[in-house]
């Protein structure tokens, strides 16, 4: 008479499950031969696919088989190998085990069947348990350390590319003729445009921008910060769709250089990046409308929070978003016509201050100089870099004693003249650009002429790119952050900087 069993099939994850991968018609195949072999009738299949051995026994399926061996509708269980049943991460994950054990139900494998209500077969089975949960682990960390190294050497993993960029095995990462668009948005933030106007000539949403503008591929560079976190099961086992990430320690974030020429310099990107993450602090977004003009700029300077426009008595006001949500605040309601009043004063005199003007062409002449030769001195620099752990280097073998004190002396002697040689390179190229003319700075100047008659979205445009954050305090001028130096000045109530 044929004994009655469970068939028991499993697969890590939905991929296994497909029908070109032949998991489960495999897993199948044999369970038949075996079947066969032993003369066992099969009252029940389970298919329990998406479901990593260590979660097994969260997963309904197991739940169901317990029942049947509990309730003696079958005698034995059939798999094609210990490790289709669990891959055991913990001790509780032995439960499982146990209730093969109270319930003398028969574990069948092509090898042979496991009896773990006898010593051998418990030996047996906690052995093969034991195994299968060690193959998890070293399976997990081989794959994780050769995706460490892949990322290190600047490989690519089965992502969607950016936009603009193309990869092959032959040429590595490249730019493809998309990327002059990325390109043109970055020129489009450094102008003062916003997210919504740069994803309408993208074609890309507002938020597929802003992921956009901070990949450091557009540089040159790709940059690891954060790395997949060990993520938790859901409820009946299954496998979460996607994995939590955390951000990686200092010591570990991977950086790699894949693009030698990049499409734009590293301080454009920077700059780039710092405009759109200070925009992103006050939540500032296209308002050009409304009955404020400065709207996103103002901060309240007692808790900080972000000052927005109200109507009230016939007027506008300014108050601060925690005193209108009734939260601990002193700061009063300012009118909005007197403090845009102010506020206009203020920037008209700080947009033409020469100190100012003074900062921004040598900042502007600083980035014309690096993005004329920003290829070649990133390379040179990266070689400045090579030369000097080569040069520690040659001091730790020589404190170890594996060189004398004149081959010291002669290899420092060597990468002394290369360093000289690089910086010598450097800051040739550096000053190679032609100086400024007098009409390219009364080209750059003009926009700051007139500041408090220019229209309301041309004055928030330049705000966006020099002062980003105006904090205020009883109706008046605390301080201006200045995006170009990345100053914070403080001001007293006659609008004078103190």
């Amino acid at each position: 008479m044929s004994l009655k069993v469970a068939e028991w099939i499993r697969v890590s994850d939905e991929s296994q499950a497909s029908p070109e991968r032949f998991g489960i018609p495999a897993q199948r195949t044999v369970n038949r031969e075996t079947c066969k072999q032993y003369d066992l009738e099969v009252v029940k299949t389970f298919e329990v696919s998406d479901v990593s051995g260590k979660d097994i026994m969260l997963a309904p399926e197991t739940a169901e088989l317990i029942n049947l061996m509990q309730s003696g509708r079958i005698q034995g269980v059939v798999a094609r190998e210990f490790s289709r049943l669990m891959r055991p991460d913990s001790f509780s994950d032995y439960t499982l085990l146990g209730v093969f054990q109270q319930t003398r139900t028969l574990l069948y494998l092509p090898e042979g069947p496991v009896n773990m209500s006898e010593k051998t077969g418990r030996l047996m089975a906690s052995v093969q348990a034991a195994i299968a949960g060690f193959e998890r682990s070293t399976i997990r960390e081989r794959l994780h350390r050769g995706n460490e190294e892949n990322r290190k050497s600047g490989g690519r993993f089965a992502s969607t590319l950016p936009k603009g960029v193309g990869y092959s095995k032959e040429k590595g990462w490249f730019y493809t003729d998309q990327a002059q668009r990325v390109k043109e948005a970055y020129e489009l933030v450094l102008s003062g445009e916003s997210l919504n106007e740069i994803g309408r000539f993208l074609g890309m949403s507002p938020v597929g921008v802003r992921y956009m503008i901070h990949n450091p591929i557009y540089k040159g560079w790709r940059i690891y910060e954060r790395e997949c976190a060990e993520a938790r099961p859901s409820k009946n086992g299954r496998q979460p769709k996607y994995r939590p990430l955390k951000q990686r320690s200092p010591e570990n974030v991977i950086r790699a250089q894949v693009i030698k020429e990049p499409l734009v310099s590293p301080e454009v990107w920077s700059r780039a990046c710092k405009i759109l993450d200070v925009k992103s602090e006050s939540s500032r977004r296209d308002r050009v409308g409304g009955i404020a003009s400065y709207n996103g700029f103002l901060f309240c300077n007692e808790c900080g929070r972000i000052m927005t426009p109200i109507r009230g008595s016939g007027k506008g006001y300014y108050v601060c978003l925690n005193r209108y949500q009734r939260r601990n605040c002193s700061q009063g309601y300012v009118r909005i016509a007197e403090m845009e009043g102010r506020v206009d004063s203020l920037l008209s005199w700080q947009m033409t201050d020469p100190a100012f003007l003074r900062r921004l062409v040598m900042r502007w002449e600083v980035n014309s100089r690096d993005t004329k030769n920003a290829s070649v001195i990133d390379r040179l620099q990266l070689e400045q870099k090579a030369l000097e752990r080569k040069r520690v280097r040659t001091i730790d073998i020589y404190a170890d004693g594996d060189i004398t004190k004149q081959e010291r002396t002669e290899r420092l002697g060597v990468i002394a003249q290369q360093l000289g040689r690089l910086e010598e390179e450097i800051s040739r190229l550096r000053e190679s650009a032609q100086p400024t003319e007098s009409s390219q700075l009364v080209e750059m100047f003009k926009v700051f002429a007139g500041f408090d008659t220019r229209p309301k979205e041309d004055r928030r445009k330049l705000l966006s790119l020099y002062i980003p954050r105006i904090r205020i305090k009883d109706g008046e001028v605390v301080s201006l952050y200045r995006l170009l130096d990345n100053v914070e000045s403080r001001y007293d109530k006659k609008c004078s900087r103190s």
